[in-house]
């Protein structure tokens, strides 16, 4: 290209020696204010002192005017390529902004364009991302066009003058196949760093991207893995909160039904109690009742016959006597049958009272009764003569009456367990510790049950006895129903005479029930 530039350039010298003034340039070569012509400042000898006679019509010498803007001492040594290397850098673009996807490639600048006018060009600074390699090879070929429009101008000015010879014209092209080999060894080492930085900008760009990948997959592994165990922890919990739920309304439901029992039982238990101990204090109403009732009606006869004494006159003590013994053998056949009267009755009694005994024996045997307290219970005698052999027991002014083991109070038979009965010599006794609102005191005077108040806090009651289940039980039914007022008696108002049982000490060795019992009337004086 460079060397159809030339020719073209030469061609120029026909026109001009035909028709004289230099022709317009074409639109590629433009001219500017800042010529470099440091070359002209020392020509070759064989140009030296060379002027133009074409167009003056004379000989005479014309000196010509150079005008030297370069800074580097000229000697005759000075060859056009150092001319060339001490001129400035041509003014270089500003560089264009990347594309948003890839890195912008580096390219080899434009040649420099010039004007008519001066316009003055400042050198711009290289781009800051720019390759050595890259940035070498674009002033390389800035300078080898600088260079080749630098010869041009001179070959140009050799064309006008007439002193050309074949050595110039060898040298020049020379020079110029020097020059045309480095710009096409610059070319090609550009274009092996621009094909090295795209193979390097691509294999970085995949590089990203497969990292890009990598940690995307990752991301996506990791936030999987993380649902998962999230997934799992939330079943775990919900399972172990389901059994959880489940353990806690099954061991509910056990204890209500526990409770259930145990209240069923007690109530079972103490309604038992209640109705043994109901059934026995009718049985003794009945039998005082009827104690009570023949005690009156002897008492009554024995009036009627007092009276019918105090009515008859007195008479001869022998006609008394005689009719005292008649009566006496006449009234036989009568008392025989009341005798017998009574002892049938007293025979129905006996098997009345004994079906009542075997009655209350079973119910009190089912409550858990021993046949000692039974016995006891079924018989006033035995229970009093048991009561005499008490020792008396003054605690917090209440008696009780204690015998080794057993305590009767008001016909009701508990068990009293001594310190030392039924247990080794080293054994600690436990006394219970009850509160104030769960038993009465007046429960245990009822019971006779030693006691005293907790120092400590006032509200327990400290109970000086070991006690068993069925004791415990006993005493908390007997404070229950007290609350509830079942034990409540009403007594009633009685206007009629007031009688006092008294027993008399009899002389018959044989004893039926109430026939030592006698009723005086209480007088008031």
């Amino acid at each position: 290209h460079l060397k159809l530039q030339t020719m073209d350039y030469y061609s120029n010298d026909q026109w001009y020696d035909r028709w004289g003034p230099d022709p317009q340039p074409r639109a590629r070569y433009y001219q500017h204010s800042h010529r470099h012509s440091g070359h002209l400042s020392t020509p070759e000898p064989q140009y030296s002192n060379l002027h133009r006679s074409h167009s003056q019509g004379h000989n005479v010498p014309h000196p010509t005017n150079i005008h030297i803007h370069n800074k580097i001492p000229v000697t005759q040594e000075t060859t056009t390529a150092q001319r060339a290397d001490s001129r400035p850098p041509p003014p270089m673009p500003a560089p264009m902004p990347p594309p948003p996807q890839f890195q912008q490639v580096p390219m080899m600048a434009p040649p420099p364009m010039f004007v008519h006018q001066h316009v003055p060009m400042m050198q711009s600074a290289p781009p800051p991302m720019m390759d050595p390699h890259a940035l070498r090879a674009q002033r390389l070929g800035e300078q080898l066009l600088a260079e080749e429009f630098a010869e041009m101008r001179l070959h140009r000015h050799r064309s006008h003058s007439r002193g050309r010879s074949p050595d110039d014209r060898l040298r020049w092209d020379l020079e110029q196949q020097r020059r045309d080999a480095a710009a096409a060894e610059a070319c090609r080492r550009h274009e092996e760093d621009t094909a090295a930085l795209k193979a390097q900008f691509e294999l970085d760009r995949r590089r990203e991207e497969a990292k890009a990948a990598d940690a995307k997959r990752l991301r996506e592994e990791e936030a999987t893995a993380l649902k998962l165990k999230l997934e799992l922890e939330a079943e775990r919990e919900a399972a172990k909160r389901k059994k959880q739920e489940e353990d806690a309304a099954a061991e509910r439901a056990r204890v209500i039904d526990d409770h259930e029992r145990k209240l069923a039982a007690d109530a079972k238990a103490a309604a038992d109690a209640e109705a043994a101990f109901r059934l026995k204090l009718e049985l003794q109403a009945r039998e005082e009742q009827e104690r009570e009732r023949k005690a009156y009606d002897d008492f009554l006869r024995k009036q009627r016959e007092r009276k019918k004494r105090t009515k008859r006159p007195t008479a001869m003590p022998c006609a008394a006597k005689k009719r005292k013994k008649k009566p006496k053998k006449e009234n036989t056949k009568p008392f025989a049958r009341t005798k017998e009267k009574q002892e049938a009755e007293e025979k129905a009694k006996k098997e009345e009272q004994a079906r009542i005994d075997s009655a209350m024996r079973y119910r009190l045997e089912k409550l858990g009764w021993s046949q000692h307290d039974i016995a006891i219970a079924l018989d006033p005698e035995k229970a009093e003569k048991e009561k005499k052999k008490k020792k008396k027991h003054r605690h917090s002014g209440d008696t009780m009456f204690i015998d080794e083991d057993i305590i009767v109070v008001g016909g009701v038979c508990l068990m009293l367990l001594p310190l030392a009965v039924g247990f080794p010599q080293h054994h600690v006794p436990v006394y219970p510790r009850i509160n104030r609102k769960f038993l009465d005191i007046e429960t245990l005077e009822h019971y006779h049950v030693p006691w005293e108040w907790d120092r400590a806090n006032s509200e327990y009651i400290i109970l000086l006895r070991e006690l068993d289940k069925y004791e415990t039980d006993v005493l908390f039914e007997h404070t229950r129903r007290r609350r509830k007022g079942s034990l409540t008696i009403d007594k009633a108002k009685d206007s009629g005479p007031k009688f006092a049982w008294v027993r008399h000490k009899s002389k018959e060795r044989s004893k039926s029930r109430g026939r030592d019992i006698r009723v005086t009337e209480i007088v008031r004086r």
